[in-house]
């Protein structure tokens, strides 16, 4: 389990179609903490929730490749190059 003072706080995963996807958990009796929601000013939707152990998961849909490069990869800086 999890404790408040472990460094780390979630773990996020972009999925395609967020609202087909929550669905689907939900079918399997997998409750869904935050529901979808859209990210104000933005094409970004998010969903929370958290697995048996404690660990905080995010759902997110729109993110656009970039961004989940220097999000998942944790490069700062890479333009068009794929990751």
């Amino acid at each position: 389990m999890i404790e408040a003072d472990d460094p780390l706080d979630h773990i996020g995963f972009e999925v395609n179609n967020l609202e087909a996807f929550v669905s689907s958990l939900e079918a399997k009796g997998i409750r869904i903490e935050a529901p979808i929601r859209q990210v104000p000013n933005t094409k970004l939707k998010v969903a929370f929730l958290t697995d048996p152990w404690g660990t905080y998961i995010e759902l997110t849909e729109g993110l656009g490749a970039r961004v989940r490069c220097v999000l998942w990869v944790g490069i700062v800086e890479r333009g068009d190059q794929k990751c």
